[in-house]
């Protein structure tokens, strides 16, 4: 069975943080919609596909943490490959890092701002001989964007408000689709640009209830 990399969680009427983003209007998507387009390749068809492939990457990942097996049942072969290719990226920097979980896919809320979210990874790292808490974030579609940084400072506060101490947040990038053969990561110890950011995002979505 299939499930969900994300879910839209909420304590009451508290609005997940990926939900408040999508306030945030995104101007590259028409554009690369079209190029698709002039190629003959159906955008629909082409978004699920990949869709497909990083929802199965990012729960194989949950997977390893979890150390439980991934049903891959109602998966392509070309799914599961494609992922499994994402899987080995990943492996590099499981060996370079080597996290000790703490939280995996764990939900938490904010009673103080009344939104809630999904961590994927709370873990222990192993850094130049020392150890650092930190808060790890798994993406396999393109970017990286301004709203995945959001993301991290959103889920950053919610660590720190339940009692979690973040001493950094890096979002890794593991390609899904294509030749890349390297993760990308961003180390960001400094998000307060896009907290704010993410804060102004949850009015919007507040003042568009009323």
């Amino acid at each position: 069975m299939k499930t969900e990399a994300h879910q839209q969680y909420k304590n009451g009427n508290f609005p997940g943080v990926t939900t408040v983003l999508n306030v945030l209007n995104k101007p590259g998507l028409p554009k690369w919609a079209n190029k698709l387009g002039l190629k003959g390749i159906d955008s629909s068809k082409y978004t699920d596909e990949t869709a497909e492939i990083g929802t199965l990457a990012h729960e194989l990942i949950m997977c390893y943490f979890n150390a439980v097996k991934c049903e891959t049942a109602d998966y392509s072969a070309n799914q599961i490959d494609q992922a499994k290719h994402s899987l080995k990226l990943f492996y590099q920097w499981d060996e370079i890092y080597r996290p000790d979980p703490i939280l995996v896919e764990t939900r938490l809320d904010s009673m103080r701002y009344h939104y809630g979210g999904t961590i994927d990874l709370y873990a222990t790292l192993h850094i130049a001989n020392q150890t650092s808490d930190q808060l790890v974030d798994f993406k396999t579609g393109s970017g990286p964007y301004p709203t995945h940084f959001c993301q991290l400072a959103a889920y950053k506060n919610l660590l720190i408000e339940n009692g979690y101490p973040c001493e950094d947040a890096r979002l890794l990038q593991i390609p899904a689709r294509g030749k890349q053969q390297e993760f990308y990561e961003v180390q960001l110890s400094k998000l307060d640009k896009y907290w704010e950011l993410f804060l102004h995002c949850l009015a919007i979505y507040r003042m568009k209830l009323l």
